[in-house]
């Protein structure tokens, strides 16, 4: 019937292609899922609908539609990704001959830093009172 049909579709490729199917009132989904996920002939899929061998071709038609849309997508998707691990592979190969180019410049140990010696508190000198008001 259709190339489409040649192999099965898992029932998660058929969820995921359901979301660029339009739709339309009746049997659209059971009929499209019969068929390539179930994998029975469309007069089979026609009988079991009660409906014409005609109105199944229409309808795996508007799936093969809905199933380039998402195949579509996915390799946009895929792209995007493959694009996404080219960058990061690109940056690490610029890292890495960075690295290795300039080898990295071990600072010399230092020796450990002085801490100054705490001073002794300084002796409190007690404070001069002041002198007391005379009184009149």
């Amino acid at each position: 019937m259709t190339k489409l049909a040649e192999t099965l579709m898992t029932p998660e490729e058929f969820e995921a292609t359901m979301v660029y199917f339009p739709t339309r009132v009746g049997n659209s989904r059971e009929i499209a899922q019969a068929y390539h996920v179930l994998g029975q002939p469309a007069t089979k899929v026609a009988e079991q609908f009660d409906c014409s061998k005609q109105n199944v071709v229409k309808v795996l038609a508007r799936f093969a539609k809905a199933y380039e849309r998402y195949n579509q997508v996915r390799r946009h998707l895929n792209a995007a990704d493959a694009r996404k691990v080219k960058e990061i592979e690109s940056l690490k190969t610029t890292i890495a001959e960075k690295t290795v180019s300039s080898p990295a410049k071990t600072p010399a140990k230092k020796a450990p830093a002085k801490v100054p010696a705490k001073k002794a508190p300084a002796k409190k000198t007690p404070a001069k009172k002041a002198p007391a008001p005379k009184k009149k």
